[in-house]
């Protein structure tokens, strides 16, 4: 028992007898300090976010993680397509088919890495319909699913008409098929006139 005590003492004094730089000392606290300050603020504004801001309702939670998902689906996905369609108008060399692949392929990656958790992800009402067929889902949830989808698309779309407004605005309107080809897709003028289309 006195051994340690002894210890303890000669600790204390040899610290007591180390030279210190009190400049350091100060400088290490502040900035020490500073950090901490910081991420305690950050800390806090996560805490404020996680008991305010939560959405506790698990149908809540899903119907807007269908809306984003599907947001983010949509403006990714439509913006490729304007993008394509400008481009190839001014110069067919200039942009490929490639990057309108690419770009779904990444809008859907990117939903269900937003979304997978929480909803599924499902994105397009054909797959919360078929959800519901099989039984791996209820009748209020596939409902809600399909009013948030709706939802999301609707918004990611008027995203990409509000960014592409002044090309859209300026385009001819003789080529309204190519223009309304951003935001859906129908056989093509050709095929139309020969079943009596448009």
């Amino acid at each position: 028992m006195s051994s340690c005590k002894d210890e303890q003492i000669i600790m204390m004094t040899h610290r007591a007898n180390m030279p210190t730089n009190t400049a350091t000392t100060t400088t290490t606290t502040t900035a020490t300090s500073s950090m901490t300050s910081g991420s305690q603020k950050l800390f806090n504004l996560l805490d404020f976010t996680r008991r305010y801001l939560r959405v506790r309702n698990e149908l809540a939670r899903q119907f807007l993680a269908e809306i984003i998902s599907t947001f983010i689906l949509i403006s990714f996905g439509c913006a490729s397509v304007a993008q394509y369609t400008f481009l190839r108008r001014r110069d067919a060399s200039s942009s490929t088919f490639l990057a309108i692949n690419v770009s779904w392929g990444f809008a859907v990656t990117l939903g269900i890495l937003v979304a997978g958790k929480v909803s599924g992800a499902h994105m397009n009402p054909a797959v919360s319909l078929a959800m519901l067929l099989t039984g791996r889902m209820g009748a209020i949830k596939f409902v809600l699913y399909t009013i948030g989808q709706f939802i999301g698309a609707f918004l990611g779309a008027a995203l990409v008409y509000l960014i592409y407004y002044d090309t859209i605005s300026r385009y001819p309107s003789a080529q309204f098929n190519e223009l309304a080809s951003i935001f859906a897709t129908y056989p093509s003028s050709d095929s139309l006139r020969h079943v009596g289309g448009l």
